[in-house]
């Protein structure tokens, strides 16, 4: 991104931040990212998504940097690192991993929804061990992108998080 293009986003985050406190809410992202993508019609869930793909410590604000990360990401396309902000979203438990309830979610998400049955049957495929009871990242990657990514690829970026304890979908 040039120096332009980020003085540009830099200063539509301090007019979104409302309380001026470095941070910006999940609500506050609703009307920045109305503004961003130039479309007043992009959804309160759409922009949800994004959050929480973005709030990794999951401490419901997003930072400056944050934000300029996510921009940087869509405007260069970053096909990688979309997945794994998306990935992120979905992955609620912060487990690293998507069990069968957080696919059907991703994959509604994905326009392309399964039952749960069929998430199980997905997971089984992928694990038949049975020990292992989701889908990592380059293991959704695969079935969603259809390309193989280093096994090794995590969608965190080894940025620590902090597990929620429970797995409850928006």
């Amino acid at each position: 991104m040039s120096e332009e293009d980020i003085a540009l986003y830099s200063q539509k985050f301090d007019e979104h931040d409302k309380d001026k406190s470095g941070f910006i809410s999940p609500k506050e992202f609703v009307t920045l990212y109305r503004d961003i993508e130039n479309d007043q019609n992009k959804t309160e869930e759409e922009s949800k998504i994004l959050f929480d793909g973005i709030d990794i410590d999951g401490n419901g604000k997003m930072s400056k940097d944050e934000f300029l990360g996510l921009v940087k990401t869509v405007k260069t396309s970053d096909k990688l690192a979309l997945f794994k902000i998306a990935f992120r979203a979905f992955d609620k438990d912060r487990s690293r991993s998507l069990e069968a309830k957080e696919v059907v979610e991703y994959s509604k998400f994905c326009k392309a929804p399964v039952t749960k049955e069929e998430a199980e049957k997905i997971i089984l495929e992928k694990n038949p061990d049975g020990k292992t009871k989701g889908l990592n990242f380059p293991q959704l990657y695969k079935i969603v992108a259809g390309e193989d990514i280093d096994e090794l690829t995590d969608p965190y970026d080894g940025r620590e998080v902090k597990k929620s304890g429970c797995c409850l979908l928006f």
